[in-house]
């Protein structure tokens, strides 16, 4: 008996990161994205709402120093950073990547600047593409401060969204 042609697989919808993630750097195929933030619909956990915004470009030339990439504005808290650098050898290298003294990585300082380090020459003046979650300052109260909403840490006496 041919049970084949009656199983369903499952097909797991493509999410906007994984278009993102496939899409050619080189050729511009398969581009689906946004280099302005945008409200992901997603909540953190104080339920703020979660934005997105992808940077594309180039690593800087100087080894294991701060090569800008861009900036958030408004950044107050980190959610994410994905994305990958193509070296000169044709890899595709993941930030976070790390072996012996090669590596690539990203990071946001507290004023929302976004930059990259890397080492060898090979991941020089590479193509990136980093996605970055964050979350941004929004005029909305939190729980915490809400007049008679939520649980208040110091019965509202603190004042931390003011």
């Amino acid at each position: 008996m041919d049970v084949r042609g009656k199983l369903r697989l499952f097909t797991a919808p493509v999410s906007p990161l994984d278009v993102v993630r496939k899409m050619d750097l080189v050729t511009g195929g398969g581009i689906n994205y946004s280099t302005i933030a945008r409200d992901t619909g997603l909540k953190w956990v104080d339920q703020s709402p979660v934005y997105q915004v992808v940077f594309m470009g180039y690593t800087g030339t100087g080894l294991g120093s701060n090569n800008a990439v861009g900036q958030l504005a408004n950044f107050i808290g980190l959610v994410s950073v994905t994305g990958y650098v193509i070296g000169s050898d044709g890899w595709r290298y993941p930030l976070g990547y790390s072996a012996g003294t090669h590596y690539v990585s990203a990071r946001i300082d507290e004023d929302g600047h976004v930059i990259e380090t890397h080492n060898p020459d090979f991941l020089s003046n590479a193509r990136l593409i980093m996605i970055v979650q964050y979350i941004t300052i929004t005029d909305e109260i939190t729980v915490w401060d809400a007049a008679g909403g939520g649980t208040q840490w110091d019965g509202g006496a603190t004042v931390w969204d003011a």
